[in-house]
């Protein structure tokens, strides 16, 4: 199945291209690119060198809240919607599973919203907030910022992770995205391509 996906991403860099200004990046998507890769697969493509993009829905949030710490932390986050307890622990995880030197990141960026940065700091450790990142539901708050970003990634050869929210995933790449879920974006031929998709529950199999 690896190698299926891997030929049907190499077979769509001549179709799903980024030609313009506008997101999404995508409007056509592999059907197959969409069945997640297992845990191990995925830390493989994450060790590879060049240039990649992680875009990444925060964690889930539905059903208990995760309580477990300091009681100024969870006054920040009151009025939030925050990672639930199932969340907070598949992060903690993922972030086990993602750790050591064959995986580095140049950048780890999240929404200012706590389920985001929660989930970054979780899954990936030091990130820093960004602005563009935020809850669109309106449209993207930041489309000159991201795409300029995504130039920036291509020529700098940069590895980074950005992790925001559902309407955002929508926007940025025609696709609704589960909690959780992750997407791998590279760049063949200087144009940008699905690579895998991954989802963060998976890291605890």
């Amino acid at each position: 199945m690896f190698l299926l996906l891997i030929c049907l991403v190499l077979w769509s860099g001549n179709e799903y291209l980024l030609s313009g200004e506008n997101f999404p990046l995508f409007t056509e998507w592999p059907e197959a690119a969409f069945e997640p890769l297992g845990k191990e697969e995925w830390r493989q493509l994450l060790e590879q060198e060049g240039p990649w993009l992680v875009i990444s829905r925060h964690g889930k949030t539905a059903g208990q809240a995760f309580t477990e710490m300091p009681k100024e932390e969870l006054e920040e986050r009151r009025g939030e919607r925050t990672l639930s307890e199932v969340g907070w622990r598949e992060a903690q995880a993922a972030g086990e599973f993602l750790t050591g030197d064959e995986i580095s990141f140049t950048g780890v960026y999240a929404s200012p919203l706590y389920r985001a940065r929660d989930t970054a700091r979780l899954v990936f450790g030091d990130f820093e907030t960004w602005e563009p990142l935020r809850s669109g539901d309106a449209g993207l708050p930041g489309e000159e910022e991201l795409y300029a970003r995504l130039e920036t990634i291509f020529e700098e050869e940069r590895r980074e992770v950005w992790v925001t929210h559902s309407p955002n995933v929508a926007d940025l790449l025609g696709v609704a995205a589960q909690e959780g879920q992750m997407f791998l974006l590279r760049w063949e031929n200087g144009k940008i391509v699905l690579a895998a998709t991954w989802r963060i529950d998976l890291a605890s199999e």
